[in-house]
C-alpha cells in the first residue's frame, strides 16, 4: 500500500559524511516503492546546493531543510518541529536515525521506525532513551545494519527481538562497463580507499603500503580537512 513518509536525518544534508549518501538514497529508495516520501534534514551552515543534482537522485521526494542550533535544546527543537510536520502533512509515520526524533514520536504518539548503525558509546542517557523508545507503543521497530547490533540489543539491552529488523546496507546497482576513473595506462595497478582518515580506521596501514609498493597507484578520497593536510604532509614523498 502507499504510504505517506517523512524521513527525519540526524545530520546535514549534504555534507562530507557517508551518511549523507545513505540518507538521501534511503529516500529515494522508499519513493521508488511508490510511496510519498518527505525527507527533512538539518541545514549545513553553507549551502546553496540542488542535492537531487549533487547525488544523482531522481526527483521523486520532497526535500526540506531545517536550520539547527548544535546543542541539546536545538535537537530538540528540531525534533519537535519534525513531529509538527509529520501532523501536518499526516504522515502515516516517521522513520528516523535521530534518537531524539523518535522520543518526541512516542510524546505526540506519531508511529515510527528507528534505524541505528551502532552502539551508543557507553552513553547510558542514550541507552535510557533508546530502551524507553523501545518499549513504547508508537515504536513499531528497529532496524539495525547487522546480526551482531540486533543480539547486542537484545541480549545487552534488552529489548525485544520482535522488534528488531536486520537490514543490512545495500546500494543501487553498478554499471560494471562504466571505465574507473582511476586505472592508469601504463599498466600500473590502482588501489582506492573511501572512508575517514583518523586512526583506527587503516589509513596507518594503507600508508605503510603506499611506501613498499611504488609501483601501486593509491588513490584515498576521504576524510575532514584536519586528517587530509596531516596526511599529505605525511606521505608527500611519495609519487604513487
Amino acid at each position: 500500500d502507499k504510504m505517506k513518509i517523512l524521513y527525519v536525518a540526524a545530520s546535514p544534508v549534504p555534507s562530507k559524511a557517508a551518511n549523507s549518501v545513505h540518507v538521501v538514497k534511503m529516500a529515494q529508495a522508499l519513493a521508488s516503492n511508490s510511496h510519498d516520501v518527505t525527507l527533512i534534514a538539518p541545514k549545513p551552515e553553507s549551502n546553496n546546493v540542488d542535492i537531487f543534482e549533487l547525488y544523482g537522485l531522481n526527483r521523486t521526494f520532497s526535500f526540506i531543510q531545517i536550520p539547527v542550533k548544535k546543542s541539546r535544546i536545538g535537537t530538540i527543537i528540531y525534533a519537535v518541529r519534525s513531529a509538527y510536520i509529520a501532523k501536518k502533512i499526516k504522515a502515516d509515520f516517521i522513520f528516523t536515525r535521530c534518537l531524539i526524533t523518535a522520543m518526541a514520536c512516542t510524546f505526540f504518539f506519531i508511529p515510527f521506525l528507528y534505524e541505528r548503525h551502532s552502539d551508543f558509546w557507553g552513553s547510558k542517557t542514550q541507552e535510557t532513551i533508546f530502551k524507553l523508545i523501545c518499549a513504547a507503543s508508537a515504536c513499531k521497530g528497529i532496524i539495525v545494519v547487522s546480526n551482531a547490533l540486533k543480539s547486542y540489543f537484545a541480549n545487552i539491552l534488552h529489548v525485544s527481538e520482535n522488534k528488531i529488523y536486520v537490514a543490512p546496507d545495500g546500494s543501487d546497482p553498478i554499471d560494471l562497463n562504466q571505465p574507473c576513473p582511476f586505472i592508469t595506462t601504463d599498466g600500473r595497478k590502482s588501489v582506492g580507499y573511501i572512508g575517514h582518515l583518523y586512526k583506527g580506521r587503516g589509513i596507518d596501514l594503507i600508508a605503510d603500503l603506499a611506501r613498499q609498493k611504488r609501483n601501486y597507484d593509491f588513490h584515498i578520497v576521504g576524510g575532514n580537512d584536519e586528517d587530509l593536510e596531516y596526511w599529505k604532509k605525511e606521505l608527500s614523498g611519495l609519487e604513487n
